[in-house]
């Protein structure tokens, strides 16, 4: 056997040989187009990345607005050969999306803001941006679902899952972020902007994309009905809203099938009945149907202060299959 720089030639017995290259040689080599083939794949996965990027960026189309969404919230850019150093979260593509189903729909005063610092997108109100910080949460046990959430309190106003094409409010967190929070802090007209902004955006999955959707009490229409967290009749908070609205100059009745009645002027009642044997519930209707729970807890400052005070019996049920207590 002889040997030359970069082959190797073996003479065998019965005299004929045969020349090779070194192995060593052969394994560079085929790493080498491996690595240019991996290399060459991963560019066009990234050059493909920014196509979807654009759709979502500039598409006019509701329907590619979230397929491109979705695609990107799962999309693999890193690899064994190529890493991109700063990449968008799945959080913040669902901030994008958001903003731009809104925009298509003309419906949108949220704001799109980059935090430098911790290296994230959120969202922010107009009337709200000192203290509103909303951004989406996602988890790797649920990757189909997210929660829409402000940051500073943590409250989640709404569940979304992409999979089972539902979107959920959270009237728990709508109490404590609009209604006792923010209601301290906040003209109810910055308030009640930000909740058409959820409404908004709950209409455009329900119309756009078919989705099952809870508004909650941010429902306005007359044949909405908020079922109660008892299951029970709540008499004792029902003594109590009998006095507190005597006090404010309105009188709760007892309707025929024993219905509670609170007739706040000509054209706006608040009704409390038994919807089934374990169900009750609160209604309000009004002439122009235009009010839902959230307006009247501004608009009669008694009603807030009774729905507040008897939350243990009355308090608007969420659904437990996301929010837990």
């Amino acid at each position: 056997m002889t040997e030359t720089k970069n082959e190797t030639t073996v003479f065998y017995p019965d005299g004929h040989h045969e020349t090779k290259g070194h192995a060593a040689s052969l394994t560079a080599k085929g790493r080498l187009i491996e690595y240019n083939q991996q290399l060459k794949a991963n560019l066009a996965a990234g050059i493909r990345f920014t196509e979807i990027l654009d759709v979502l960026s500039e598409t006019k189309d509701t329907d590619e607005l979230l397929e491109a969404a979705l695609a990107l919230s799962t999309y693999q850019l890193d690899s064994a050969y190529l890493v991109y150093p700063q990449q968008y979260s799945k959080s913040d593509f669902y901030l994008i999306f958001l903003q731009r189903l809104l925009q298509l729909h003309q419906a949108n005063t949220m704001i799109l803001e980059s935090s430098e610092r911790k290296k994230e997108l959120h969202h922010s109100f107009e009337g709200i941006s000192q203290a509103g910080y909303f951004l989406f949460a996602t988890s790797e046990t649920d990757p189909a679902g997210a929660y829409y959430y402000e940051k500073e309190t943590e409250q989640r106003l709404f569940y979304i899952n992409f999979k089972r094409h539902l979107l959920s409010f959270n009237s728990q967190a709508l109490t404590n972020l609009l209604v006792v929070n923010y209601g301290k802090r906040y003209q109810f007209k910055a308030i009640k902007n930000l909740a058409n902004l959820l409404i908004a955006v709950g209409k455009c999955f329900k119309e756009d994309y078919g989705y099952e959707v809870d508004f909650s009490y941010l429902d306005a229409a007359n044949q909405a009905l908020y079922p109660l967290t008892s299951s029970k009749l709540p008499q004792q908070a029902l003594d109590r809203l009998f006095i507190k609205a005597s006090q404010a100059g309105y009188m709760l009745t007892t309707g025929i099938d024993g219905e509670a009645i609170l007739d706040l002027g000509p054209t706006i009642r608040l009704s409390l009945f038994a919807h089934s044997e374990n169900t009750w519930v609160m209604q309000v209707q009004d002439q122009a149907n235009c009010l839902s729970w959230l307006d009247l807890l501004f608009k009669y400052e008694f009603l807030k202060d009774w729905y507040l005070e008897n939350l243990d019996t009355i308090e608007i049920r969420t659904d437990s299959r996301y929010f837990k207590g």
